[in-house]
């Protein structure tokens, strides 16, 4: 029955028959422990370590004798799930029986420790295992070098591969491939790439995996050509290409590359290579990148017609590419095609159109895609709001901006600078100065610090309105350097007079200063314009 189990929920049925039949039949059925051995060998490939917690208590429970088989699966399948605490009572229990830990035993707590993280124990067992009369082997160092390789410690585990040839042992695929990949993720492909060259010489063919490592590393460098290369080298040695090398190599070419991705791609479906989401997604990614807008709505619709549906990450760098060259309708549309799906738009793809549509002036629009937003259970951000807000200071609508504003905190949400700065444009557009000092000082209280575009908006209205001097007493409270309107008023004594104020005050750096006093008549602004989202 046992051997008869491929899945995890055979290996269940197949126990509780087991204890069934025990139950009924008592000690005439009871198990040898050689069946014991086997059944909890068996579900420790499935790392089902609560069956075998069961199985291991009936064993006893039948007045066996646990051996050293025993206690080694349970050491090991402990280990592999990180329950330290739990492996190391099975491996006192076989201390206190007077059984001598072996090799299997030792590689088991070394695995233990390099899951758990602790690599300083695991490097002190494997070093400590010829004076506890256990012989490292291959796998006791590939154990190791995957956890210093993970821990990005590729350094440690190239001295570990050099520790296990001097120690008589061989490195196999698995070792190389891991120190491969811990190379490449530390940019080292030149050395990952000597490795590759050293497989053969010590009669280790590489796979697919390996081959692919080296791809994948050199792809995240830019470097394409030499990515092929190692796709050609694979090729020659009789190593077959498989998807993930396809779609690593196009999601490099895509990466500006977008016409040798094509071919590449073509050139794969001749070989019988079928495209997946990944596949087209990177194609899509590619064209966007590129702004080739059509090119990517082309291979949107291919996939559509393979039955192969875009992710929300594909259909977000899409809709944005489509807002950035103002065909906010189409991106419009592809939100509707999202939600006919039952794909749920996250946040960010929800404000791109919202934003797209007040940029162009449609605001009406942008406030329904605002409804629908919340209809369909997705939460504005700040960034929602203050592209609303924007939109309708922009149309003339203060007073629906200034409610936004009270829904947004009725919501949760602290509006941000940028919000704070575009209501006090949209009230300074309409010389309601009250109002405007009122909203700054409010963005203080929320515990917001206004930034140079905040102080810019305000004083630069106040001095076309000529009320320089009001302007003058708001940013000497503020200690701020103050804008060229100023002397255009004929405030120009003032302005030197504050300006040196500020640099006692480190508001203004000297060098600054002595260029403000050379201007003479026109003060440059040392603040940019207002910018939006």
């Amino acid at each position: 029955m046992i051997k008869c189990s491929d899945t995890a929920e055979d290996m269940r049925e197949a126990v509780d028959a087991i204890q069934a039949i025990r139950r009924t039949g008592g000690a005439r059925l009871a198990l040898s422990p050689k069946c014991y051995n086997f059944a909890l060998r068996s579900l420790s490939r499935f790392d089902m370590t609560e069956c075998m917690g069961k199985v291991y208590s009936q064993l006893v429970q039948d007045g066996l004798l646990p051996d050293t088989v025993t206690y080694n699966t349970m050491i090991m399948a402990y280990c592999k799930e990180g329950s330290l605490a739990i492996a190391h009572r099975y491996f006192q229990l076989l201390r206190e029986s007077g059984m001598e830990l072996d090799t299997f035993t030792c590689n088991a707590l070394v695995l233990g420790y390099c899951r758990t993280g602790d690599l300083r124990k695991a490097c002190w067992l494997l070093l400590m295992m010829p004076l506890l009369g256990c012989k490292r082997n291959e796998y006791s160092y590939t154990i190791v070098i995957q956890g210093l390789c993970e821990a990005r410690r590729v350094w440690e585990a190239l001295v570990l591969l050099f520790m296990m040839q001097q120690d008589g042992c061989s490195p196999n695929l698995h070792t190389y491939t891991l120190l491969m990949k811990g190379l490449c993720k530390e940019s080292r492909i030149v050395d990952a790439r000597a490795l590759l060259d050293e497989m053969p010489q010590r009669g280790v063919v590489p796979s697919v995996w390996t081959y692919n490592t080296m791809i994948d590393g050199y792809c995240k460098l830019g470097r394409t050509k030499d990515a092929l290369g190692i796709k050609s080298l694979m090729e020659g040695n009789g190593c077959d290409p498989d998807d993930w090398t396809y779609n690593s190599l196009i999601h490099g070419l895509c990466d500006g590359k977008t016409n040798e991705a094509e071919e590449l791609l073509d050139s794969a479906i001749a070989r019988g290579f079928k495209p997946t989401v990944v596949t087209f997604t990177n194609m899509i990614n590619g064209y966007c990148k590129a702004e080739r807008i059509d090119d990517a709505l082309r291979v949107k619709n291919i996939m559509m017609s393979s039955k192969c549906k875009l992710d929300l990450q594909a259909y977000g760098v899409l809709i944005n590419v489509l807002i950035k060259k103002d065909r906010v309708k189409e991106a419009k549309e592809t939100l509707n095609e999202i939600l006919s799906y039952g794909l749920a738009p996250n946040v960010v793809i929800y404000t791109s159109i919202i934003d797209g549509y007040c940029k162009i002036g449609k605001v009406g629009a942008a406030l329904e895609v605002f409804k629908l937003m919340e209809h369909e259970g997705c939460r504005p951000n700040v960034w929602t709001y203050s592209s609303l807000i924007y939109g309708l200071i922009q149309d003339q609508k203060l007073h629906k901006a200034m409610a936004l504003i009270t829904k947004m905190q009725e919501d949760g949400i602290t509006p941000s600078v940028i919000t704070y700065t575009t209501l006090i444009q949209g009230q300074c557009n309409r010389h309601d100065f009250d109002n405007a000092f009122r909203l700054f000082e409010m963005m203080e209280q929320n515990g917001l610090t206004p930034d140079e575009q905040a102080y810019n908006v305000l004083t630069d209205a106040l001095c076309k309105s000529r009320r320089a001097e009001e302007a003058y007493s708001f940013l000497e409270r503020k200690g701020v350097v103050l804008t060229k309107d100023f002397a255009k008023q004929h405030v120009l004594e003032k302005h030197v007079h504050f300006l040196i104020i500020c640099v006692k005050k480190v508001y203004l750096p000297m060098k600054r200063y002595t260029q403000c006093l050379s201007s003479a008549v026109v003060i440059p602004s040392f603040f940019t314009r207002p910018r939006h989202l």
